[in-house]
């Protein structure tokens, strides 16, 4: 006999490989930086691009940059 219960599936990100310690800085330099760029982005009334679109074009992004140099400058990092 079969049982019907629903199966709860893990979080993808669950069955990922650790990060390294500078794969972890790099993410939560990015994430600290794409929460200044949005909170830019609000007070200005402009639009955000979401934090996926943000890391693809990170480098080409005017912004990116000055935004990474105030997170290591002052150790900025996202509010968890």
């Amino acid at each position: 006999m079969h049982d019907n219960s629903m199966h709860t599936v893990r979080n993808p990100a669950h069955f990922r490989k650790p990060e390294t310690p500078e794969q972890k800085k790099e993410r939560e330099e990015l994430e600290a930086a794409y929460d200044l760029y949005t909170v830019y982005q609000s007070a200005s009334n402009l639009s955000c691009m979401n934090i996926t679109d943000f890391k693809e074009h990170a480098e080409d992004h005017p912004l990116y940059k000055g935004f990474v140099a105030i997170v290591n400058e002052t150790g900025y990092r996202k509010p968890e």
